[in-house]
């Protein structure tokens, strides 16, 4: 059911999962951030925070766990889909593989899109592979990075399963599929 609104509904556009502004002073996963000096119109002055929202508690006089918050870099929605290899060769068959990957999962391999917020966020991509290492202290009004707009749950929860699938994934050794498909294969025969 949660696949497809109900019939009277409307389904919720792009930018509707961001909290803008921010409703809390603690910083969150998910969260938007920009760099302060750049232009505000490109994507590669945005990073998206990937640190889990627990470590940067500071409100209620706590010290957060952590003094560099994980980010990953954002590009251009065309420069990260061209790293994936979507191209657009055909409008329609592009628009179809977009919608069956990359925007109904929130995320294809190592991309997550970001739709945009007018005259905010650019339309852009985090690229779970390109991360940057961002001091606490750089992260507020007055500082290096502000903070633009924070992810609303369940796009929060998207930002952590696409990066856990990107960096935690455990590898595994070479297998002998062949010989494991036969024995299925045999199994299922009987």
């Amino acid at each position: 059911m949660m696949d497809e609104p109900p019939a009277q509904d409307t389904p919720i556009a792009g930018w509707e999962q961001y909290l803008y502004p921010p409703l809390t002073q603690d910083l969150q996963l998910g969260d938007i951030l920009r760099k302060a000096d750049a232009d505000a119109n490109h994507p590669e002055s945005f990073r998206v925070i990937l640190t889990p929202s627990c470590d940067m508690v500071t409100s209620g006089g706590r010290t957060p766990k952590v003094k560099d918050v994980l980010t990953a870099r954002c590009h251009p929605i065309q420069d990260s889909l061209e790293s994936i290899n979507m191209h657009p060769k055909d409008t329609s068959r592009y628009r179809k593989s977009l919608q069956s990957t990359v925007l109904s999962q929130g995320y294809f391999q190592s991309i997550i899109p970001f739709p945009s917020l007018a005259g905010v966020i650019p339309r852009m991509a985090a690229n779970l592979r390109d991360l940057q290492l961002v001091p606490m202290q750089q992260i507020g009004n007055g500082t290096e990075f502000s903070r633009i707009a924070a992810i609303d749950s369940p796009f929060r929860e998207l930002v952590a399963w696409a990066y856990l699938q990107i960096a935690c994934r455990p590898g595994l050794p070479e297998r002998d599929l062949s010989s494991w498909a036969k024995e299925i294969i045999q199994a299922v025969q009987v």
